[in-house]
């Protein structure tokens, strides 16, 4: 993908992504409490 040129509506960018980094983030509790309670199965049976 480095170097590929993209669409944007600030116009057309050109991804730099060779020294990209990952970057891992933790779910907080409420995010993942809230992901169990939308989940389609689970809304059903509350």
């Amino acid at each position: 993908m480095d170097g590929r040129t993209v669409k944007t509506v600030r116009g057309q960018v050109t991804l730099r992504t060779r020294e990209a980094q990952v970057k891992r983030i933790e779910i907080r509790f409420r995010d993942r409490f809230l992901a169990l309670i939308t989940d389609p199965n689970i809304a059903y049976i509350l």
